[in-house]
């Protein structure tokens, strides 16, 4: 009888049972939301430039982060100590040896994170604090994140419980979702 309960718990877990699923298509800049199989929505993306390609990869996530704080990677501070103009558009703070940006309009990962298990490489699917670069040909100017102009959109379909867009949290969603990079 255990048995059947571990078995029990087991696919009532797995994510390939999940009933909702974000598919990025990389030839076509989109996202595309399903649910149950059918496509609710598709959003277009920015992707990753030549030097920092988004990869195809196939993960899973449970949590996204509303009003992030962005903290920068080493090669990504590297480029702001390169280029100081980049700290004040991004409005990054130095401080006690913490680098970051705080919520707001010039936080580079926009209004909200969507925090993907996917550890090879630091990737996530968040907003913008760009979209004036949505109106350009190509859209490859990331570090090989995944940029959604509607990205509150998006939070929205996926959580349905009212978001306070005002406040910095994490919210965890009712069913991890599948997300699937090709």
């Amino acid at each position: 009888m255990k048995y059947l309960f571990l078995f029990l718990a087991l696919i009532t877990a797995s994510p390939a049972l999940a009933s909702t699923e974000i598919v990025v298509d990389r030839a076509t800049h989109t996202l595309t939301l399903y649910k149950d199989g059918e496509a609710i929505q598709t959003y277009d993306v920015i992707l990753g430039k030549k030097s920092t390609p988004t990869p195809a990869f196939e993960t899973t996530f449970n949590t996204i982060d509303i009003n992030p704080y962005w903290h920068p990677t080493d090669k990504s501070v590297h480029e702001l100590i390169k280029h100081p103009e980049l700290i004040e558009h991004y409005g990054v703070i130095f401080s006690d040896s913490k680098v970051y940006s705080p919520p707001g309009p010039k936080n580079p990962l926009g209004k909200a994170r969507l925090n993907l298990n996917y550890s090879v490489r630091i990737i996530r699917i968040h907003g913008t604090s760009q979209p004036e670069l949505f109106q350009t040909t190509g859209r490859n100017y990331s570090s090989g994140c995944i940029r959604v102009l509607h990205i509150r959109d998006l939070v929205g379909r996926l959580y349905t419980d009212p978001i306070d867009w005002d406040k910095s949290y994490t919210i965890k969603l009712k069913e991890t979702v599948i997300v699937k990079v090709i």
